[in-house]
C-alpha cells in the first residue's frame, strides 16, 4: 500500500552499532515498512544526522539515549553543538516509562522535532511531560522469520523458553516455578544488562540464530523484569512469527492483539497452570497460534503501521512550516 500526495520522501534512520543490537532489528522493521510504503528508507549505522535536512526528509534517532550517549556526543567538530542535530531529527524510544534510560531519552525529546515510541504506555509518558510523540507500533516485518527454510522447519524440541533479561523478580518466579520447568524440556536464556548486546555476545541470541530458537519452542514465558506491566513487544511480536504461544504475565496496552485470541495474558502465579495446559492440549495451543500469526501478517505488519506514521509525521511536517510562516 503506498501513500499518495505525500511530501516526505526520504526517512533515514540512524542508529549506533556500538549500543544493543536489537536496535538495529527495530531500525530493519521500520525500515522494511516505509519502504515498502514508496518512501525511500536508509538505514544508517554509527552515521551522522544533517544539522540542515533538505525539505522531503525525515531524520529519525533509534534509541537516543544509545546514539547519542555512546556515539554522537564523542564525534562533535569543533563549533558543533548538539542542539543543532537535536532539533533536527525526530527520536524513536523503546524503554520502559520512568526508567533511567527513558529520563536520559526524555532530555534529548525535548530539544527535538518529536519522538515515536513503540508503545501507547510510554508515549503517553512523554506526552505529559509536553513532548510531541507518535505511537509506533512494531509490526510483523520478514526479518523475523529470516534464516528459517520454510521446507525445512525445525522440530519443536523445546515445550518452554523463558527469554529475558535478569532481575530479582524474574529470578524469584524461576525459583518459585523449577518444578514446571524441570517436568518439561525447557530453555532459560539469561542475559545482563551491564553492557549492550552485540550480535556476537556470548549466551545473545539475534537475527536469524534467535529466529531458529523461537521456531524450536511451543511456549514463550514472559514475565516483566519490574513491578509494572510494560509489554514487551519486541519479543512478543517475534515469537508470534515464529509460531510459539505467548504466555505473559497480565500487562496493559496489549490492544489490538486479544487475549485468549492471540495470546495468553494471566497473573504471575497462573502461569504455571496455563503453561501446563497448553502443553497438554496442543490442537488449543495451535488454533492461538495460528490464530495470531495470520492476523499480525495480514493486519498487524509494518507497512500497515507505517503508512499510519508517516501520515502522523507528513500532519506535523505541515503544522511546523505553518508555524514557522506565522
Amino acid at each position: 500500500m503506498i501513500i499518495n500526495k505525500q511530501s516526505i520522501n526520504t526517512v533515514r534512520l540512524f542508529v549506533t552499532s556500538l549500543g544493543n543490537h536489537f536496535m538495529i532489528e527495530i531500525a530493519e522493521i521500520f525500515h522494511e515498512g516505509f519502504k515498502s510504503n514508496g518512501v525511500e528508507s536508509q538505514i544508517k549505522i554509527d552515521q551522522r544526522p544533517s544539522t540542515d535536512p533538505e525539505p522531503g526528509l525525515i531524520q529519525i534517532v533509534i534509541a537516543p539515549h544509545e546514539f547519542f550517549n555512546l556515539f554522537l556526543d564523542s564525534r562533535l567538530k569543533p563549533g558543533e553543538k548538539i542542539k543543532d542535530f537535536l532539533k533536527a531529527v525526530y527520536m524513536l524510544s523503546a524503554e520502559q516509562p520512568l526508567t533511567h534510560w527513558f529520563e536520559m531519552a526524555c532530555k534529548r525529546a525535548s530539544s527535538s522535532q518529536g519522538v515515536l515510541d513503540i508503545t501507547e504506555h510510554t508515549a503517553l509518558e512523554y506526552r505529559k511531560r509536553g513532548i510531541f510523540t507518535i505511537h509506533a507500533p512494531l509490526g510483523y516485518a520478514s526479518c523475523f522469520e529470516a534464516g528459517i527454510d520454510p521446507h525445512n522447519l525445525p522440530e519443536r524440541k523445546f515445550d518452554l523458553l523463558f527469554l529475558g533479561s535478569i532481575s530479582h523478580k524474574r529470578e524469584l518466579f524461576l525459583s518459585q516455578n523449577a518444578a514446571l520447568f524441570n517436568q518439561y524440556n525447557s530453555n532459560i536464556v539469561i542475559t545482563r544488562l551491564e553492557k549492550p548486546k552485540f550480535s556476537h555476545t556470548k549466551g545473545f541470541f539475534a537475527d536469524h540464530e534467535r529466529n531458529r530458537l523461537l521456531r524450536s519452542c511451543k511456549i514463550l514465558v514472559n514475565v516483566h523484569a519490574n513491578d509494572n506491566t510494560y509489554f514487551e513487544w519486541l519479543r512478543v511480536i517475534m515469537a508470534i512469527a515464529n509460531g510459539c504461544l505467548v504466555i505473559s504475565e497480565t500487562s496493559d496496552y496489549i490492544e489490538p492483539l486479544v487475549n485468549g485470541k492471540h495470546l495468553i495474558v494471566t497473573e504471575l502465579d497462573d502461569i504455571a497452570t496455563q503453561c501446563e495446559y497448553y502443553l497438554e492440549h496442543e490442537s488449543e495451543r495451535l488454533t492461538i497460534v495460528n490464530e495470531a500469526y495470520q492476523f499480525v501478517t495480514q493486519e498487524f505488519n509494518s507497512t500497515i503501521l507505517c503508512q499510519s506514521i508517516l501520515q502522523k509525521l507528513e500532519q506535523q511536517t505541515e503544522h511546523i512550516v505553518e508555524l514557522q510562516r506565522v
